[in-house]
């Protein structure tokens, strides 16, 4: 994939999250806090100003820097989660 397809693949989660978080932080609650909907618009929110930030040339290092950053700065389960699936 090119790099423009994972940066319009992070704006369509980004969007989608947005959509979502409510419902998202709804069923968090039943085995959680409640946040995990926030949480993922936090990280997803990373990602966006990343795109911005750095002039990236090669996909796999952009989405190596994000899942690096996922997993420092999002609390909870999300940090791990996302960021090591990116």
């Amino acid at each position: 994939m090119k790099l423009e397809q994972y940066e319009l693949w992070i704006q369509e989660f980004n969007a989608l999250i947005e959509d979502n978080e409510e419902l998202l932080n709804y069923y968090d609650t039943m085995s959680g806090d409640g946040d995990h909907g926030t949480n993922v618009i936090q990280g997803s929110e990373v990602a966006l100003e990343m795109m911005g930030r750095r002039p990236y040339s090669d996909p796999s290092q952009f989405m190596k820097q994000v899942g690096l950053t996922l997993l420092a700065k999002l609390d909870g389960a999300c940090g791990p989660l996302y960021g090591a699936k990116i």
